[in-house]
Parts: structure tokens; sequence; C-alpha cells
């Protein structure tokens, strides 16, 4: 609870400061050390586990066992090759180009034009010879061109036309027409664009070629025979194709028909080589690829991926852990229980997975959890041991299957059902909340199992194994749990209980020695207990520290009031020694708790059950003697309750002892003395370091008043009887 004021906050020397920062550096080196050591144990279970046998094999070679593929992968060797397959059977990929057929035609224009001008620049050849021998010249028709054609026109005009010509076919082109080679033209220009229309390939311009003289001749074999190896020329040199390959459209062509390839896979549990078979050169790529040749690369995404995985699931148990359950952070021992009881749980199951993987005991650490600290985090470590525990067990086969992540599910659900039974329970108990665990474990087992598998008898066994396990973990649990109890001085229900037993030891000796106190101490216990589960504290754990809150008056029973029979000894000492033997009794009860090994729980209840306030009978004693009085040798030499269950204790020992003292109790009187006794605590700050609030101590003031009502009920005096033989009988006792 927070201080009523900013004045009575506490105000922390350097020297304080300096153990609370040692303090806190010491736990975090403890949780580091501890999830560490629970990180690496996990790892090294988990990669024994899931890192695959290796074999001795090689291409070409007869394979001695038969090789199961050990996860999902796909045969890349193989899946490569079909895709080489797929790419290469992709025909190249052709575009048409509209621009080549004009640039022709414009070319064939230029040819048969020139033709047709090859006269004329013959005759301008002949006309010039007889102008410079002196001669008259005569009008071209009047030349035989073809005959007057010497070597010299030849070489001069052999290329006129933008093809080499022969001098034969050259003298048949000065005999043609006008009119014979626009024949020409239109017959072959009729063929080229029947050509042109259908498509020319570059590997196909030969033949195209052949097919257009070989149509241009049958229009016309006499016009054809005169110019056959300049036409030839003319369209070797001119006829493009239109129809050319597509480079980027035959790549896409080619990837989407790799892409098409249907991957070869091999799925986890898969044969990949059989006893007997020679081993192929996909098959050993596939088994190096996994990691299972030996001397081969290691596969580095099974260590990886099971760090990460366990990494993560620590995290998440770490993050509830510091934001939901931060007091388990403040204590070493806690820490390092959680981490052995992590450790030890999937240790277990490892070796017992050996035997067979339907065997394993996460129930042990999540029923363990319950007890040792609470059910909230004990669902919390039963995830996480459930998820774990998919990578620490192997199946008979020698590989992981669906059914070990069914198992899991199973105990995760089993487990959460036999948190019911953890809480107040005694050692005994703990076989009922296995036994449930177990059987609702099988049930969920059996269902889901019933959806993906027929085999009745794999789904009685595996349930079977269920409950064993389950009955394993709770017998695992009672064997465990005093060993916890006693070596880390652990505090459970279980342990409460047995301290609570009249017959205990202390108890007994309170009860003999100083029973004044024992009744007391009952009366604290059945207030602290109601107010406790009042306000969701743990009553069990405030009933018990009420018995022992005041063992240190054994030291010194007669000076304490509740036990002495009429003599007083503090009528003969000075206030001062008198408030000494009372203010001691919170030490002198931490010595006999020591003795007998009472868990710290119950040690600070013991503690600070007085917390830091006044004994102010014997401090009003010491002023009206008149005496120099100093408070501070009056005050308990304690600390105030940090626990709810210890401040719970506080309030009620004072009321207890306050309202016995109490001559009238009627209901008013009773309110007003609680609420008088618990305010005046707060004032005095004694409640300023629990984390009780404002709401709930108003719940607990009316729980003590209820509590009260009961025990303050009245009585019916009986009437006086009398007997024959006797005077009278006073009723009124009974």
């Amino acid at each position: 609870m927070e201080d009523q004021n900013q004045g009575s906050k506490r105000k922390y020397t350097p020297k304080e400061v300096s153990k609370r920062t040692k303090k806190l550096f010491s736990n975090n080196f403890t949780i580091i050390t501890v999830v560490a050591c629970t990180f690496l144990v996990v790892y090294f279970l988990a990669i024994t586990n899931v890192t695959p046998q290796k074999y001795s094999v090689v291409v070409g070679s007869v394979a001695y066992e038969t090789i199961d593929a050990t996860k999902d992968i796909t045969d890349t060797f193989t899946t490569n090759e079909n895709k080489k397959i797929a790419s290469e059977s992709v025909g190249i990929k052709y575009t048409q180009n509209d621009t080549v057929q004009p640039t022709y035609v414009n070319s064939e224009t230029a040819f048969f034009d020139a033709l047709i001008s090859l006269k004329t620049k013959e005759y301008e050849l002949i006309k010039a010879r007889a102008e410079q021998a002196g001669n008259s010249v005569t009008n071209i028709t009047d030349y035989n061109l073809s005959s007057a054609l010497t070597d010299a026109d030849y070489n001069t005009l052999k290329s006129y036309v933008g093809v080499e010509m022969s001098k034969d076919e050259m003298k048949n082109a000065l005999s043609m027409s006008d009119v014979d080679i626009n024949k020409l033209r239109a017959y072959l220009k009729e063929q080229t664009s029947l050509a042109y229309t259908s498509g020319i390939k570059q590997d196909a311009i030969s033949a195209q070629i052949e097919t257009i003289l070989s149509g241009t001749k049958e229009k016309s074999s006499a016009l054809y025979n005169k110019l056959p190896n300049t036409l030839k020329s003319f369209l070797a040199a001119y006829l493009k194709p239109n129809i050319v390959q597509d480079a980027e459209a035959t790549a896409k062509a080619k990837t989407e028909a790799e892409d098409a390839v249907i991957p070869t896979t091999y799925q986890k549990g898969q044969t990949i080589v059989r006893r007997g078979d020679i081993v192929t050169e996909a098959q050993y790529s596939v088994l190096t690829e996994l990691g299972l040749i030996n001397n081969s690369s290691i596969d580095l995404s099974i260590y990886v991926g099971a760090g990460c995985f366990i990494a993560l699931l620590l995290a998440l148990l770490a993050y509830y852990i510091s934001h939901y359950e931060k007091k388990l952070l403040e204590q070493k021992s806690s820490i390092l229980i959680m981490g052995i009881i992590i450790c030890v749980s999937i240790l277990v199951t490892f070796i017992l997975s050996k035997l067979d993987s339907r065997l394993n005991i996460i129930y042990f650490g999540t029923l363990l959890c319950a007890v040792v600290f609470n059910v909230r985090l004990a669902a919390m470590v039963n995830v996480f041991l459930a998820l774990v525990v998919t990578m620490v067990i192997k199946d008979n086969s020698g590989t992981q299957s669906m059914q070990i992540v069914y198992n899991a599910i199973s105990c995760l659900i089993g487990g959460m059902a036999g948190l019911l039974y953890t809480k107040r329970s005694n050692r005994s108990s703990y076989l009922k909340s296995g036994a449930v665990a177990g059987i609702v474990a099988a049930f969920a087992n059996a269902s889901i199992l019933a959806v993906t598998n027929n085999d009745m008898m794999t789904l009685i066994t595996t349930s079977g194994f269920m409950i064993i396990s389950a009955f394993i973990s709770a017998v695992l649990l009672i064997g465990s749990l005093p060993i916890f109890e006693s070596v880390f001085n652990v505090l459970t229900d279980s342990k409460l209980l047995e301290l609570s037993d009249p017959k205990n030891a202390l108890l007994k000796k309170l009860a003999m020695e100083a029973p004044g106190t024992y009744h007391h101490s009952m009366l604290v216990a059945n207030l602290a207990e109601n107010a406790a589960e009042a306000v969701g504290a743990n009553g069990l754990l405030a009933r018990v520290g009420s018995y022992y809150h005041d063992i240190g008056k054994l030291r010194r029973p007669l000076y304490f009031s509740e036990n002495q029979q009429g003599n007083n000894p503090h009528d003969n000492l000075e206030p001062k020694v008198s408030a000494s033997i009372i203010l001691s009794h919170p030490k002198d009860g931490l010595r006999f708790a020591n003795q007998y090994k009472l868990p710290k729980e119950i040690c600070d209840i013991i503690e600070q059950h007085h917390g830091t306030t006044i004994a102010a009978y014997f401090f009003e004693q010491a002023k009206c003697s008149g005496n120099e009085t100093d408070i501070e040798d009056y005050r308990y030499d304690g600390s105030k309750p940090i626990a709810k269950e210890a401040a719970i204790v506080m309030l009620a020992d004072t009321i207890e002892a306050a309202i016995r003292a109490m001559i009238s109790k009627t209901d008013v009187e009773l309110k007003e003395k609680i609420d008088k006794l618990v305010n005046m605590k707060m004032r005095e700050g004694q409640l300023n370091e629990c984390n009780l609030t404002f709401h709930e101590l108003s719940i607990i003031k009316r729980t003590f008043f209820d509590s009260y009502k009961g025990i303050t009920h009245t009585r019916i005096a009986y009437p006086e009887l009398k007997w024959p033989d006797e005077e009278s009988i006073d009723g009124s006792i009974i």
C-alpha cells in the first residue's frame, strides 16, 4: 500500500542503495545464467534428437540400408534436369517485321527501272564512241544494242542494276523490250508478295528464292530464261526475312516452360534409397542436401532453426514471468527451481522417449510448477513444455511425425485439466491430478487420431500411453516434492498442511508450554484465513503463519498475559526491561523457526507481525515514572509486512488481542474498534510496504467484523433444575 503522505516515505541511505543495486545485479546474473543453462540443455537434447544419422554411400554403389527423408526436401538435381529438358523443348519464337517488305519493294522497283534504263546507258556509250570517231549518231532504235555491247561497255554496266550480270544476260536484257521487262517485273512482284504474305524466315531464304523463281518461270519461261541468274542474284541480295527470331519472347517461353515444371520432392519419412538399390546421382544429391552423407557438410538450417525455436519459447516464457510473476525474479531459489523443473522434465521425457515416443512426463513439470509457484505460471510452463517436446521426442521410425504433435496437444490439454486438482491438495491427491490429466489427454488424443488415423489399435495404445505418462508424472511429483521442499526450502500447500497438523512438534510445544498463546494463535488463524481468502490472498499461508507467529513467546511464556495464572512478573521489573522482553519475542520466534526449519514465508510472518510498532503499555508506564524515556527503546526491531498474508496476520493479531480485552462487545463497538485499529496501522505506516489496496482493507475489516459477530453471539441462561437428591444444578454453564 502506498504511503499516506509524502513525509512517511522511506529514504534509503547510500549503503542501502548499494545493497539493493548489488542484489539486483546478482539476481540478473542468476537469471541470465539459469536461462542460458536451460537453453543449452534443451538445445542439446533437441539437436541430439533432430540431427539425422549419416550413411556411407557413393554414386553407383549399392545401398546397404533403406534411407528415408528426415524432412521435406526438393530433389534439386532431378528438378533441374526436368527444367533443362522443358527449356530445350521450347522452339524459337518469331516476330513479323513489317518494314522489310516495303524496303524490298523499293529495291525491286529500282532494279527493274535500272534494267529498262540499261539500254539508254548502252546507247550513251555507243554515241560517245561515235562522236569521238567523228561519226554521226542516229536514234537509239537504229542500233542493235546487244550486238554493239563491247567488253568495255560490259565492264562499265555489269553492276548498274544493283547486282552483277553476266555478259550474256546483259545482252539479253538489252534485247528485251520495256514491255517484256515490265511483265517480268509483275511476275516477280506477284511471287515475292505471296512469299512475304506467308512470311519469310531467315533459315528459309534459299527455299523462298527457289520458290519465287519457280513461280516466275511458270508465268513466263521465255522471259525468265533471259535473266535467271540475274534474278536469282537480285533476290539473294535484296530479299530479306520478315519473320525474325524474338530473343526476348524465346527466353520468356523457356522460362515459363521451366516454371511449369513441378519440382520433384521427398516428404518427411518418404524413402529416398531402398536397400539393394544402386545409388543414382539424383539420390546422392538429395542425401547430401539432407546432410545424410558421411563427411558431407552439416545442415545448418536444423541447428539454426532449433536454436531460434527454443530461444523464442524461452523469450516468451521470460516475458510472461517478468510482467506477471515479478516476485519470482526477486528470489534466486525460485529462478533456479524454474530452470531445474524445465530441464528435468525435458531430460526425463527425452530418456523415456527412447523406450517409446509416446511416453512423456510434461505433466510432472506442469503440476510441480503449480504446486511450487501458482496455477497461472504452471499453465504457461505447460504450453512451453508441450511445444518443446515436439523437438525432443523422436518416434520409433527414427523421424518425427505428426503423432508427436498430437501427443503434445493432448498433453497440453490434459495438463490444463490436471491443474484443477493442484490447489490446496495433500500429496495423495496429486495422483488424482495425474489421473485427470491422463484421462483428458487420452480423450483428446483419441479424438484427434479418430479424425486422422483409422487404426483402432494405434488409437487405443496411444491413449493408454497418455494415461501411463500422467501416472508416472504424478509419482515423480510426489517423490520429488519433498526434495524441493527441503533443499530449496520451498513452501507448498502440502507443506503448509503438514505444518498445520496439531501433532507438529513445535505446535505441541506451544500448546503445552504456552496454552494461552496457542489459543490466541488459533483465534488469529481463523480471522487471518477468512480475511486472506476474501481478498484473494493465500488463506492457508495466513492460517499457518498465524499458528506460528508468536512461537517466540515460548522462551518466556509467563511474561505474556495470556499465559499468566495470576502472578505478573512485570510487576517487579522496570518498564524498559519489561518492554525489552516483550519486544524480543519476534526475534526469539525466528530462532525457533530456524531450529525447526520453518519455510521463509512463515519466518517473514513471525518477524513482521508487529512491524515497527511501539509497546505502548510499557512506554506509557515509563513516561509516568518520570524518568527520561526514548521511544525507540520501546519499538519493535522488525520490518514492516511485505506480503499481503503477513499484513493480514498483523491486523488479525492486533484485533484479536484488543477485542479479547473488551468488556462490552456490541456490533457497533466491534465495528468501531476494528476500524480504529486498522486505521491506526495505516497512519503508523505499517502497511506501506505491502500491496494491500484501500478496497481490500475495507473487505478485510468487514470480514473481521463478520467473524467476530459469530464468535460473540449471545447465549440464553438455562433455568435452575432441582432433583430429589440434590439442591440444584446450574445449567447456565452448558
